[in-house]
């Protein structure tokens, strides 16, 4: 069943907030096995290098694990997707998808590594999170940021945005985000 999702800074399509203060980076998608495909704002990890590449291979966090590989947020690819608002229907089955940018293995997709962009963030069951909280990528829902908690949590980001628990219905809210990897949470 689609979710709803809400994007609490509208106005930016695709790509980091600010160019001039934000790494950007080519991967290639490694869709292996996936139960969606990588969609805009995502926490992506770096998968094991294919020999025949010389960018790195991204996917989705679906796991604490893979949260330890960190990579950067995808903010662009080959599809084209957009940040969803408010009201939009997000499906997972459709290349209509707004927010879908690679359907495929081996579609390009931008990913900022540091700086300022927006992310896809969970408050259900985790609570509120505000201007200034670490977040950490979590497996559940799968590509997605929460605020940390737990020790040992991959501190990868600082909200720069309000996210309200239970809003909206779905999981799935996008706030702006600086990337900044600090280290694990002791």
């Amino acid at each position: 069943m689609p979710t709803l999702s809400i994007n609490h800074f509208t106005g930016l399509w695709q790509g980091p907030i600010d160019n001039n203060a934000s790494s950007v980076i080519n991967a290639v998608a490694d869709l292996e096995n996936p139960s969606r495909w990588i969609s805009i704002g995502d926490a992506l990890f770096v998968k094991e290098p294919n020999p025949d590449e010389l960018l790195p291979n991204v996917f989705y966090v679906n796991s604490a694990l893979n949260s330890q590989k960190f990579i950067g947020i995808a903010v662009g690819g080959d599809a084209k997707g957009i940040y969803a608002d408010a009201g939009d229907l997000v499906g997972k089955n459709s290349i209509d998808n707004v927010d879908t940018i690679a359907t495929d293995t081996q579609l390009g997709v931008r990913v900022c590594t540091q700086g300022r962009c927006i992310a896809r963030v969970v408050t259900n069951g985790i609570g509120d999170i505000n201007i200034g909280d670490v977040l950490t990528p979590t497996g559940g829902p799968e590509g997605t940021l929460r605020l940390s908690t737990l020790s040992g949590d991959n501190l990868v980001a600082r909200a720069l945005q309000i996210a309200l628990e239970g809003e909206p219905v779905g999981p799935d809210q996008y706030i702006a985000v600086d990337v900044q990897r600090e280290g694990l949470l002791p």
